[in-house]
């Protein structure tokens, strides 16, 4: 591609962005003097893409409580999810969106918030971050600065000035937040609403998973969870009839592999062999886990929310230097209580060598230091939270 080219995409770009900006501007102005509803809340999942994660939790929460609430759930496809009872769903980057925050007495979200979308909020409106990654493996935000965007910078500082409170669930990911995260404010460590039901219903997570696939009771479940390379376009996996031979040999039972890629290429035609099932489209993660005996992934977070189950972890790193050259990782891979392999052959001798109570020493040492805050109760801590600054009209509790 040649200069004229790059120059003229950029060009392009920061003229979208900069339409984008006054046009939501224009709205922002238009809406301001309208008043805001003390019962209403806005909530956003990856950027409108289904009903999930830490903010899920906490809405669920709330409509166990029957406390008359507008709950406003934005979504980029009304068609693709399904939410219960007590939701109303709106399209984001909409103007009604845009309306809807500027009505709203509380927002809640677990991405960063484009700059040009929501350019500020009012005083009286108390925005709650829950972010998606928990304690990381990978390094994210400021520490990987010259690998972002100038428009995610803008975006990610700008956000971190309009929340109020960031949720935590570990003294680790408070240090990292102040560090990492441009942002200064109050810190929540309540733990991660999405961790309760890990702490709390695995037996029945785990007994709805298998009803769901209509799997045997005796049937062992491998959880394989690769996280989402950028420029990806296609997905590689390990040797799985290796992979599923090795875990029957190794623990005397009958396997089946779930795969569940990242929500950025779940779309991705894979072929798999019939002992494989795709589970990309299940819609929580967090069930996933319990009904899992073993989770196998590369970089991502959830080998974390694993942890709290105290099941095996095999991290299976086949593009490690790569990965790290461009992005960097947090922790030392030797540091982990998981085993790590670079190789399909590395990754079967550690399932052959894997020791259970050595495994179990080793997290406990590892959860130690990071200093957990997860009892399951994040989300109800949370929803009360909302439902005072609700009934006080204040900030500041």
């Amino acid at each position: 591609m040649n200069k004229e080219l790059i120059k003229s995409n950029l060009l392009f770009k920061w003229i979208t962005i900069l339409s984008a900006y006054i046009f939501f501007l224009f709205f922002h102005i238009l809406f301001f003097p309208f008043k805001i509803n003390n019962r209403k809340i806005v909530v956003c999942n990856f950027y409108g893409n289904g009903y999930g994660d830490n903010p899920k939790y906490i809405v669920e929460e709330l409509l166990k409580m029957k406390k008359s609430l507008d709950i406003v759930w934005l979504v980029s496809n009304k068609r693709e999810y399904k939410f219960p009872k007590g939701i109303r769903t709106v399209k984001i980057f909409s103007i009604r969106s845009i309306y809807e925050f500027m009505t709203a007495k509380i927002w809640i979200d677990n991405c960063r918030k484009y700059f040009f979308y929501n350019l500020f909020k009012k005083k009286d409106t108390v925005y709650i971050q829950t972010w998606h990654g928990g304690i990381g493996l990978k390094r994210a935000e400021q520490e990987v600065e010259n690998h972002l965007s100038k428009s995610y910078i803008c975006s990610a500082k700008h956000d971190s000035k309009m929340i109020d409170y960031f949720l935590s669930g570990s003294k680790w990911l408070s240090d990292d937040i102040k560090v990492n995260f441009w942002y200064d404010g109050k810190i929540e460590e309540t733990g991660l609403p999405r961790n309760d039901k890990l702490i709390n219903e695995s037996k029945v997570l785990k007994e709805k998973v298998y009803n769901f696939y209509k799997l045997n009771n005796d049937m062992k479940i491998v959880l394989y969870a690769p996280t989402f390379r950028q420029g990806n376009t296609k997905a590689d996996f390990m040797d799985f009839a290796k992979l599923k031979s090795a875990l029957n040999e190794k623990f005397n039972k009958e396997w089946i592999i779930f795969l569940r890629l990242h929500p950025n290429i779940k779309e991705l035609k894979v072929d798999l062999p019939e002992y494989v099932i795709n589970a990309s489209f299940y819609e929580d993660a967090q069930e996933l886990l319990c009904a899992a005996d073993i989770l196998i992934t590369d970089y991502s977070s959830i080998m974390f929310d694993m942890m709290l189950l105290d099941k095996p972890v095999f991290v299976y790193a086949n593009d490690l230097k790569k990965y790290t050259s461009n992005r960097g990782l947090k922790f030392d891979l030797k540091k982990l209580p998981f085993s790590y392999a670079e190789n399909d052959f590395k990754l079967i001798k550690n399932i052959e060598q894997f020791d259970e109570k050595n495994f179990k020493k080793d997290l406990e040492r590892f959860k130690e230091k990071l200093v957990l805050h997860e009892n399951g109760t994040a989300s109800v801590k949370v929803a009360f939270k909302i439902l005072k600054i609700m009934n006080t009209n204040s900030k500041n509790i």
